[in-house]
Order: C-alpha cells, then structure tokens, then sequence
C-alpha cells in the first residue's frame, strides 16, 4: 500500500480541531470537534488491516508491541511533564504524582477510575485514548488472526454497528464522554472500549472497499476528482462537527454517524486517488512534517492550557489567549519531539550494546 501525504495534512487537521475544541472549552463554549478521535480510531483501523494483510505471520503479540514502543515514547514525555507542572501549580508532592501517573501508564488504571478523580485538562486525561486504542487493537487483532476471512465477511460490519449501538443506546448520543455510571462513580472502560473497537471496525471496513478498488487503473481526471472529493468529505465531516453539542441532543447520533461515513470515505479515497498527491518534494515535506506533529499536538496541548490557566488565567474570550496556547503547543511539542528522540535513541544505543555483547560472548 502506497503512502498518501494527504492523510498526514488529514491528521493534522484533526488534531488542530481537537486543540480548538479544548481551548474553547475553557470558556465553555462547546463544540463536536470531540468527534477528531474518530478519525484516528478509523485510521487505526485502516493501517491495522493493512499491515495484518501484508504481514500474515506476525504474531499479536508483537503487533501490539509494535503499537505500545510507537506511542509510549510521547505519553512516558508527556506524563513527567505533566507531573512537574502539575505539582508546581497545585503544591503537591512530585513524588506522589509521579507515581500515579506511572501506575496508570503501566497498568492502565486510568480507564477503571472515577472521573471525579480527575483533574480536567491537567494533561492526564489524555491516556484514555492511547489504552482505549491499545486493547480495541488487541481485540481486533486477535478477531482477524482467528477468521482471516473476516475482511471478506459481515463480520466488521456487525461489530461497528454493535459497538455505536451500544454506546448510542446506554447515552442516547455518541460522545466522547461516554462512560458506565456504577453508583456514584462514571467509569471509563466499557464504552470507550466499544467506541474505539468500532471505530477500528469501520476503519477496517473502508480498507476491504480499497482492497478491492486497488486493483484498477485510473486516469488522471479520476486522481484529481477522487482527491478533490476526499478533500470535500474531510473538510464536511469537520464542518459537521463545528456545531454546538447542546444544540443537537436530539440528532446527535445521527450527525456523528455521518461525520464517521464522511471520515471513512475521505481515507479511503485518499488512499486510492492521492498517493501522487502533492507532486512538489517540500509540499510532501510540509505534509509529512504536518502529520508527525499531530501526535505532538495532542499530547502536548491540554497541558499548556492547564499550565496557562493557573499561570496567566484566562478570564474572558480572546485571540491573545488563543494564540498563546498556540505558541505555548508548539513550543511543548517541539520539547517533547525532542525528548522523544533522546528517548528512543538511548533504547537503541543499549539494545545494540547489549546484543554486541551477546555476540562477543558466544563467540
């Protein structure tokens, strides 16, 4: 499968509306653009069937392993920064912090507790996604390895119908904030886990449509046209989101499952029409730049506007604040690019001392 730079240019997007959903949060003007996370849940999806099509024989295991080593870097970063500030803003004990923080990162806690008992936007929340995804990719994963069929079947199809159902019939609405009320506490795990696996569903399913559809020839006024009209099912779905939630309670559900329709046809077609799409190098530069920084992005910026809250305040709507959480997020994520790196270079650096010790020995 060719790689399409519009999909790094689709993911930035996204991330940018999540970041615009957030911010606007703070005056509490709400908006849909909660709905980004689908995106990437589709293309999750997506890229996962794709790999598993191309590599049949690796193992579950190593796949998720392959996901985990990919993500962690940025949440391992993103957490003890999260620690630093938020003991420095609140007074608290780092060490404390520290250590709750990691036991969420390693066991995953976060999912299984009160959301009384999380702070909002002091930069933790944002794990939910990453373990949501985790064990969505470990379910699905294991469910393709036992019927290698499915990709052919309706079996996807049931899953992702099943899984929104679910959700929209527990909340009445399809929401980001979707969890299983016990007793006094909204527990995180069962809902956000049927939304990511069905998310991952329709992801699959837009790459059985593409499965089929690679196997054509197309003239270049059917690239240009396919490309203009992902294009337009993007720009729709994020268009779609911009609305007010309050205002759409009752059409709620359905203005989401169109939005994920519009999310699955703008990939599926970007995969098929605009893999020679930008032609320019540094358009596909910018491209790949724009899609690198949108993990960045979402892992760096509720902590800005945590630390920004409780620094400089926010008191009323403005385009300085705006642009200071802007600066502030560019800023954090190129700290945190870099950090990354340091990170993954130093792992290398002792995996490769270690297995050249190894070799020194046996011989």
């Amino acid at each position: 499968m060719g790689k399409s730079y519009l999909i790094e240019g689709y993911r930035f997007m996204i991330a940018v509306s999540i970041l615009v959903y957030h911010i606007l949060r703070v005056w509490e003007i709400e908006t849909n653009f909660r709905l980004g996370v689908e995106f990437f849940f589709i293309l999750s999806g997506f890229l996962l069937m794709a790999h598993i099509e191309k590599h049949p024989e690796e193992s579950v295991p190593h796949l998720i392993w392959n996901k985990i080593s990919n993500f962690y870097p940025y949440i391992i970063v993103s957490f003890i920064a999260t620690s630093i500030v938020v003991a420095w803003v609140t007074r608290q004990n780092i060490g404390v912090l520290m250590f709750n923080h990691i036991h969420e990162l390693l066991f995953l806690t976060n999912i299984l507790k009160g959301v009384k008992d999380v702070t909002w936007l002091n930069g933790s929340g944002q794990l939910w996604f990453i373990t949501a995804q985790l064990w969505a990719t470990l379910i699905l994963s294991w469910y393709i390895k036992k019927h290698r069929e499915t990709y052919e079947s309706i079996g996807m199809i049931l899953i992702a119908i099943g899984g929104y159902i679910t959700i929209i019939r527990c909340k009445g609405y399809l929401n980001i904030g979707t969890y299983w009320k016990i007793g006094e506490n909204e527990i995180f795990l069962p809902l956000l886990l049927f939304r990511a696996i069905a998310g991952l569903a329709c992801g699959s399913m837009a790459y059985m449509g593409y499965s089929k559809m690679k196997k054509y020839d197309f003239t270049d006024l059917a690239k240009r046209g396919g490309t203009v009209l992902s294009v337009l099912c993007m720009l729709t779905g994020i268009c779609l989101s911009a609305r007010n939630r309050e205002q759409l309670i009752n059409t709620y559900s359905w203005r989401a499952v169109i939005v994920v329709l519009l999310y699955m046809t703008a990939i599926l077609l970007a995969f098929i029409f605009a893999k020679d799409y930008p032609k320019t190098k540094w358009m596909k530069k910018l491209y790949e730049m724009c899609g690198r920084s949108s993990m960045l992005i979402y892992v760096t910026h509720t902590l800005v506007i945590y630390l920004i809250r409780h620094t400089v305040g926010m008191p009323e709507f403005s385009w300085q604040s705006i642009a200071l959480v802007c600066i502030g997020t560019v800023t954090a994520s190129a700290v945190c690019e870099l950090s990354v790196r340091l990170i993954r270079n130093g792992w290398r650096g002792i995996t490769t001392a270690l297995i050249k010790k190894c070799i020194i020995l046996t011989e």
